[in-house]
């Protein structure tokens, strides 16, 4: 029947998803893409709002407060809705804009905390076994005293699948990914002021620049733009009565962070490649902006692995299309 896989994150001690490969594996992970993605920084896009003479707007009495007036209206404004009536408020105009600045950010900033970037993930198989067959120093010695203690207390072998299964909790993280609430009434407005307000209520993922998938942990990475490219030209799924999609983005990092000491997947994705010895298996991940590789590669380090898994891919999905056919 083959053995069944759990997604691991070993820094929160939570598990994100799993079963036999054959049921999850092509759906892809867009949840854990999410929980990756690092936001571009929201306070270039206030100060884009911000551009322009506030000179006029200040002659209101309104716009005179001081700072400290201003804080105390919108702590009232937050405790009425939470966010609604301070966000409609702050975009009013750049004067009072400019008096909300910094709370629009740290709320924004708030709201996404990319809460799995820079952990380390794995999809472990159950017939991984103990630390000595997992990839070299995936945990830490406080990590390899508990999972010593769990098993000497209930006189198990050392198994990390059963003891992630057992003492890891269910990840909620993967659920908090959206924006505020839009404001009450909002379907009333003009497009302009319901786009203004929309713009503010979210976290900043500008879909005009390109992306990476990052590997922290040996400098390698994957432009998301290409990734999609490649995927999008791949064969559809011959069978329309099966729920199966070409692969995606989330797929370049699934099949290289999969582990275990048996290559079984149920007669799922294997033939076209093994996964069950994945060289990024536990290592730490993000998803940024290029720009940010780039500021940050000054000597050079980062290696563009896009094609290179991306063959993988290739081949796997293609067997998987024969087998269907």
């Amino acid at each position: 029947m083959g053995q069944c896989w759990l997604i691991i994150d070993f820094d929160r001690r939570e598990t994100l998803g799993g079963g036999k490969m054959c049921e999850f594996f092509w759906d892809g992970a867009q949840d854990i893409m999410n929980a990756l993605r690092v936001p571009a920084p929201f306070d270039a896009k206030i100060d884009e709002l911000l551009r322009g003479t506030i000179s006029n707007q200040q002659a209101s009495p309104l716009c005179r407060l001081s700072q400290e007036l201003f804080d105390l209206i919108f702590d009232e404004l937050e405790y009425l809705d939470y966010y609604q009536s301070f966000g409609i408020l702050a975009i009013s105009c750049r004067a009072v804009l400019s008096h909300a600045r910094n709370r629009l950010v740290a709320r924004i900033g708030a709201l996404h905390s990319h809460a799995l970037a820079g952990h380390r993930l794995i999809c472990l198989g159950e017939y991984a076994g103990g630390p000595s067959k997992l990839p070299a120093e995936i945990l830490g010695a406080d990590e390899l005293n508990k999972l010593r203690t769990h098993a000497e207390a209930f006189g198990l072998s050392l198994n990390l699948y059963e003891y992630a299964l057992e003492n890891f909790k269910d990840s909620d993280v993967l659920l908090t990914y959206s924006s505020y609430p839009m404001p009450f009434m909002a379907f009333q407005w003009s497009s302009k002021d319901f786009a203004l307000c929309k713009s503010i209520s979210r976290p900043n993922y500008p879909l005009d620049r390109p992306w990476v998938l990052r590997n922290l942990s040996n400098h390698e990475y994957v432009r998301e733009d290409a990734a999609k490219a490649l995927c999008e030209s791949l064969p559809a799924n011959p069978h329309e009565d099966i729920d199966l999609g070409r692969p995606k983005f989330s797929h370049f990092l699934l099949v290289n962070i999969c582990w275990s000491r048996v290559t079984s997947t149920a007669g799922c994705a294997s033939e076209g490649g093994d996964l069950s010895q994945g060289h990024w298996a536990g290592d730490r991940f993000d998803i940024v902006l290029m720009d940010i590789l780039t500021a940050e590669d000054e000597e050079g380090s980062w290696k563009d692995v896009t094609d290179e898994v991306g063959e993988v891919i290739k081949q796997m999905w293609e067997a998987e299309v024969e087998a269907l056919s």
